[in-house]
């Protein structure tokens, strides 16, 4: 039941507002999520197709396709097992191409030291970068982003929190140029 979740909410992801049905074949091949939401029937194969096609397009820099690598490695679900490091470096990629659910689950790692070590300046960054990048939603992802912003700040002596406010600007401006 946990890997069904993950693939649906991976893919909706991915794909959510991307005319799933018209999307043209790629150089990654045809996008699976067609055939499951076009089928009453999912493949035996599915999870290992859409994981394919996923790594395909994230490779090729979709920020998307990214973060949905970031969370199939961090909970180990749809093939790989759990992996924090391939899960950051996958978010990683993600939040350097201005995905903001990326941000927030890089400043999650490391303010609770899931797969690196407990780091509150690089959580107060990535929960700092989260906020700007987010949108305001019904989820409530962009006020949480600054909530945990606050939490970790709480941490840092006055020197680490400035250092930490002088970076978060600094990445801000590296990423939304790169945009």
């Amino acid at each position: 039941m946990k890997t069904s979740v993950i693939i649906i909410l991976c893919f909706i992801s991915v794909y959510a507002g991307y005319g799933v049905a018209s999307e043209k074949i790629s150089e990654c091949g045809q996008n699976p999520t067609t055939e499951y939401l076009t089928s009453n029937l999912q493949s035996p194969d599915f999870s290992k197709r859409w994981f394919a096609y996923t790594k395909c397009k994230a490779e090729k820099g979709d920020a998307e396709a990214q973060l949905s690598m970031g969370i199939i490695y961090r909970d180990g679900a749809d093939g790989p097992p759990q992996n924090y490091i391939e899960a950051k470096n996958w978010f990683l990629k993600s939040a350097e191409n201005g995905n903001g659910m990326a941000m927030y689950n890089l400043g999650l790692m490391f303010f609770e030291g899931r797969g690196v070590d407990t780091d509150y300046v690089r959580a107060y960054t990535w929960f700092s970068l989260a906020a700007s990048f987010l949108p305001e939603d019904g989820v409530g992802t962009r006020n949480r982003a600054f909530e945990y912003r606050n939490r970790a700040a709480e941490k840092l002596n006055p020197s680490q929190l400035s250092g930490a406010q002088e970076y978060s600007s600094k990445k801000y401006h590296q990423i939304d140029q790169a945009l």
